[in-house]
Order: C-alpha cells, then structure tokens, then sequence
C-alpha cells in the first residue's frame, strides 16, 4: 500500500463513535425504560400478557420493572452527564439524588407487602398501589424532565447535519472545476 493509498485508507477508516454510543448507551436504555415503565404499571408490556399472569406473577413483575426503571435511569445518567452542557449537570446531579432516594423506598412495608401462607409455605407479593403509583409518577416526571438536557447535548436528536467527509470533496472538486 503506497503513501497515497493509505491516506485514502485512512481518511475513509475515520468513523464516529458517537452515533454507536448514542444507540447503544442512550437509545437503547431510553426504549428499554418506555418498557419497564409499561410493566410496572400493568405487570406486562402485551396486554394479552395481562390475561395470563396471576395477580402475584403481575406484582412480582411490576415490582421488578420498578426496580429496573430506577436502574436504567441512572444508567442513563452516568452514560450521558459528560456530554451535558454544564448549565444542566446540577439538574443531573439532583435527578441522581431524587432516584436514590426513590431506590431506598422500593422496600417492604413501604411499597409491597408479603403475603404469607403458612399451610402452603409459600409468599406472595402484594404491591401498596397508593405508595407504589406515587413513586412511579415521580420516576415519570423525572424521565420527562431528564431527556430535555440530554436532547440539548444532541444525544437523542441531533440539531446539526451529519458531516459527510465525501461530499465536502465532491462539492470542492465541483466548486474547483466549474470556478475556472
């Protein structure tokens, strides 16, 4: 490969990261958390589901999606703060502090019981639905309110076009050629 080969190979080898971490680290979590959301509030993502699951198999299961919206939430945090404008890393900050705070409530007593069976041996959740759909509007508000930060730092929706590095050379042999 001679010199020239390998600054073409080069300058076409040249790719960003930022769309990959993008889908990956802020879209993906961001589709994953519209589902657990669904699930803490009905126990399954297919309505059809619904008609399926006993009561326990619905709480255990909106239980855990609760627990899984808070985590993907702060994922979403961690995975996006550095790109924040600096304007906005205190709201993240606070955001933080509030799923922390709504984490240390999701314990028994608190936002589910156990029923207990003496004769089967067995336990069933029980979910407090007043408490249990407080902290889930929370986490909806909190949702709501996070991803207009992290739109601003173009980490949803880009507010620039893409730069395509060949058509800028399109457009300047163009612009060379037609000029004289």
């Amino acid at each position: 490969m001679g010199k020239r080969d390998y600054l073409e190979f080069s300058e076409s080898a040249n790719w960003n990261v930022a769309e990959g971490y993008s889908k990956t680290k802020i879209l993906k979590p961001l589709v994953e958390l519209d589902r657990y959301l669904i699930v803490a509030e009905f126990g399954a993502e297919e309505m059809v589901d619904e008609f399926n699951m006993s009561e326990d198999l619905k709480d255990s299961a909106r239980l855990k999606a609760l627990r899984r919206v808070v985590s993907t939430m702060l994922l979403l945090i961690e995975n996006s703060k550095f790109a924040l404008k600096k304007k906005d890393t205190g709201k993240f900050s606070e955001y933080k502090l509030q799923l922390k705070l709504i984490q240390s409530l999701m314990k028994e007593d608190i936002i589910f019981k156990y029923q207990i069976n003496h004769k089967s041996k067995s336990r069933k959740i029980k979910i407090i639905e007043e408490k249990f759909d407080l902290l889930l509007e929370k986490l909806r508000v909190i949702k709501e309110e996070f991803v207009i930060p992290m739109n601003d730092a173009d980490l949803i929706f880009s507010s620039t076009e893409e730069f395509d590095p060949d058509k800028l050379k399109r457009e300047i042999a163009e612009d060379i050629v037609f000029s004289g």
